[in-house]
C-alpha cells in the first residue's frame, strides 16, 4: 500500500509536467504560432490532465491520511474536477476565457 501511494504522490508532478508541456506550442521553422489553433487542438487532452490532478491528489491524501476533511482545499478541488471536465468539452474560446 505504501509503494501504491508513492507512485500516486510522483503523478502529481508528472501531471503537471504533461500540462505544462500541453499549454506550450511546439515551435518550428515558422514565424507566427498559431495559439488559439494549439490551445483547441490540446484543450481536450489538457482539460482532461487537469481534472486528473485533483482526482489523484484527492485520492492520494485520502490514503495518507485515511479520509478527506471537508475544508475549503478538499470543496476546491472536488468543484475543480467536473468544471475540467467541462471545459473540455466546450470549444467557445469566450467560455474559456471567462472561467479558466
Amino acid at each position: 500500500m505504501e509503494f501504491f501511494s508513492f507512485v500516486l504522490y510522483l503523478l502529481i508532478p508528472i501531471c503537471a509536467f504533461f500540462l505544462s508541456y500541453l499549454v506550450l506550442p511546439e515551435l518550428g521553422d515558422e514565424d507566427v504560432v498559431d495559439l488559439p489553433a494549439n490551445f483547441d487542438a490540446g484543450r481536450p487532452w489538457f482539460f482532461g490532465l487537469l481534472a486528473l490532478l485533483p482526482t489523484i491528489s484527492l485520492i492520494e491524501e485520502a490514503l495518507r491520511d485515511g479520509g478527506l476533511p471537508l475544508d475549503p482545499d478538499v470543496l476546491s478541488r472536488l468543484v475543480l474536477i467536473p468544471v475540467a471536465l467541462l471545459a473540455a468539452t466546450i470549444h467557445n474560446m469566450r467560455f474559456h476565457f471567462w472561467n479558466m
